[in-house]
């Protein structure tokens, strides 16, 4: 029993016993924000696209899932971990930051890494989707890639687009991610930002529950 974190991204291992967290009866970590760079290859310094030299040694960066969760286990880490690969990490090592649609060779090399990180031991697929590179990408990208997660098993958990003035439409995008690739979502950040937002939350709570009715949630 215990809390859930459900918007990890610090790095595990240079903290393992992670007190804090266990005082305050946080006990699971999601790994979410789109940005696991620890975990499937380092998206910085890296030529877009070179996985096999996409290490640093000297900050614990590795190139594979397995590796990850290898370290997890020699090391020790205090809390239950919910691995996810990134969208925004896998965007960046192929398409870079490009403000535009990945070519079709840079799509079927995002499959392939969303498939490796699955099959090494990852939950699902996390998205940034407020921030570059993720901001780039378009639904249908998304619901390619996640169906990848789906045929693994895997779950869909996003960082929404937006959550101003648009929180609604960006939940409904999160959930037709869900609904087309046939896989849970689950949403961070459930707020509504900016004091003339913040009557959306019902409406936004009401959308979850109709999806929640139908095992999207």
């Amino acid at each position: 029993p215990g809390c859930v974190h459900r918007r990890a991204v610090a790095h595990l291992h240079a903290g393992r016993r992670v007190r804090r967290e266990l005082e305050e009866g946080l006990l699971p970590r999601l790994r979410l924000e789109g940005e696991e760079r620890n975990a499937i290859f380092k998206s910085v310094n890296v030529a877009p696209g070179d996985v096999e030299r996409a290490r640093d040694a000297k900050r614990g960066f590795t190139d594979s899932y397995r590796y990850e969760i290898a370290a997890y286990r020699s090391r020790g880490v205090a809390l239950n971990v919910v691995p996810m690969v990134g969208h925004g990490t896998v965007r960046g090592m192929t398409v870079g930051q490009d403000a535009r649609a990945p070519t079709a060779d840079e799509m079927e090399g995002m499959k392939r890494l969303i498939a490796q990180a699955m099959d090494e031991g990852a939950w699902g697929m996390s998205t940034g989707l407020i921030y570059a590179p993720g901001c780039h990408a378009k639904v249908d990208e998304l619901v390619e890639l996640a169906k990848r997660v789906s045929a693994h098993g895997g779950i869909y958990a996003a960082h929404l687009r937006n959550e101003g003035n648009r929180l609604i439409e960006a939940i409904e995008e999160a959930l037709e991610i869900g609904r087309r690739a046939d896989l849970p979502v689950h949403i961070s950040h459930f707020k509504a930002h900016g004091k003339p937002n913040w009557g959306h939350l019902k409406d936004a709570a009401a959308l979850i529950d109709e999806a929640r009715k139908k095992g999207l949630v």
